[in-house]
């Protein structure tokens, strides 16, 4: 048993490459109570199976199939010994003291107990590895993918008893006593001495496993079990066994369960699945970044010229003017005006502002200053009135009608405008840009 236990332990190490479908099914027949219970538990990638049949000549036989079921599979979880041989006998033998327990609580209960067949499943490398234990006369049949059929239990009733004293089994099955019971939990049982108590085999892909009760052996023979399990899936065979049991007539509770052994769908290798994830990380990372930083503009067609560069939006009250720079001053050359950028989008202002107008700028070979010309491009009035002047200036009426293009002082002595629109003596200062006026009346 210890050699057991180790190998399924190593088994259970190494990736499976077959899988476990299971399937119950039951009735309660001709009975006024269904005291069978079927159950299936996966444990990781193994199953423990369980069937047990409450003894119908006792009170409350589903309590004891009941109590059966429920302590084989405590006593298996809390010894995580897994479902080898070694586990499923302590679980066995733990159910059994149980229903013996139970049955000496009440009088009533002197005839109660419960048969019982266990079974499990741990799937390996290319096959699975079944262990079975069971008392009583619940049976368990292996079912090949051509439908050969074999029975894996010995029924522990008198017949059975009789045949192995050396009764043909003709005479042993007509013996009143044939189907009475020699063994059943709720009896003081030595499961040392249980005959063909625990059994292992395999199964391989296509091979199906099949427990069931009496109502469903007395009535299909090994050939029907093996026709209708072959060819269906587990919960189709296992409803299916039923049902053909109940039309054959029978009156007893009917179940059965079915474990299917298929091949397991192929798994990625690790190194496959860690790039893969290594791939979505980076993926998910990309996004996320595109998300924060917002999306990247679209490179501009081929086919639409040259991109037009807008400009910036930010407001500014610095007025445009010509060039003070000490390479400017000094040049002999007028200093080229400010150009307009190619846009679509005109530059706003919160408020309105002078537009001086830019104006060449040389220096002077005189201490005589020269009035500008009257530029051809007038700025919009300002909505602000000038600012008060020490003297009051002349009107720059007749400057404006004048056809002359160009008003030039005389060259004795600046006028009075020249004094108020030029407020410094310093012959290197550049002249002020010239506001524009509406003249009144006009």
């Amino acid at each position: 048993m210890a050699s057991e236990r180790r190998n399924l332990r190593a088994a259970a190490g190494r990736r499976s490459s077959v899988r476990l479908e299971c399937a119950a099914s039951t009735n309660q027949g001709r009975r006024a109570e269904n005291q069978d219970v079927a159950s299936y538990q996966p444990l990781d990638e193994a199953v423990l199976a369980i069937v047990a049949d409450g003894m119908g000549g006792g009170a409350d036989g589903l309590r004891f199939s009941q109590t059966a079921v429920a302590r084989v599979q405590a006593t298996v979880l809390s010894e995580r010994g897994g479902v080898g041989g070694d586990a499923l006998v302590s679980a066995v033998r733990a159910a059994a003291a149980a229903l013996v327990a139970l049955r000496a609580g009440s009088p009533h209960y002197k005839d109660s107990g419960s048969t019982l067949v266990v079974a499990g499943i741990a799937p390996g490398d290319g096959f699975a590895t079944v262990t079975l234990a069971h008392v009583g006369d619940s049976r368990a049949y292996k079912v090949a993918a051509s439908g050969d059929t074999q029975l894996l239990t010995v029924d522990h009733t008198f017949a059975e008893e009789l045949m192995r004293r050396g009764l043909p089994a003709d005479e042993a099955s007509q013996h009143p006593q044939a189907v009475h019971l020699t063994h059943a939990l709720g009896d003081s049982l030595d499961l040392a001495t249980l005959p063909d108590f625990t059994r292992e085999l395999r199964l391989t892909p296509n091979e199906a496993l099949v427990l069931c009760t009496d109502g469903v052996s007395k009535l299909l023979d090994e050939a029907a079990i093996g026709a209708i399990v072959a060819s269906k899936p587990a919960q189709l065979a296992a409803d299916t066994l039923v049902a053909a049991a109940l039309r054959a007539g029978a009156s007893d509770n009917a179940t059965a369960l079915v474990v299917r052994c298929v091949v397991a769908p192929r798994r990625r290798s690790p190194l496959l699945a860690t790039l893969a994830a290594v791939a979505l990380v980076a993926a998910l990372a990309g996004a996320l970044r595109v998300g924060w930083g917002g999306a990247a503009a679209p490179p501009a067609p081929a086919d639409r010229g040259p991109t037009l560069t807008a400009l910036p939006t930010a407001q500014t009250s610095a007025p445009l003017a010509a060039s003070s720079t000490p390479a400017a001053q000094g040049s002999s050359t007028p200093a080229p005006s400010v150009l307009p950028s190619a846009t679509s989008t005109a530059t706003q202002t919160s408020t309105a502002t002078r537009t001086p107008i830019p104006v060449p700028t040389r220096r002077p070979v005189s201490p005589t200053p020269i009035v500008p010309t009257n530029s051809p491009a007038v700025a919009p009035p300002s909505p602000e009135p000038a600012p008060p002047s020490a003297e009051p200036a002349a009107s720059p009426t007749p400057e404006l009608a004048a056809p002359a293009p160009t008003l030039e002082a005389p060259a004795a002595s600046p006028t009075t405008e020249l004094a108020a629109l030029t407020p410094s003596t310093d012959p290197g200062a550049p002249p002020p840009p010239v506001e524009s006026g509406t003249p009144e009346g006009g």
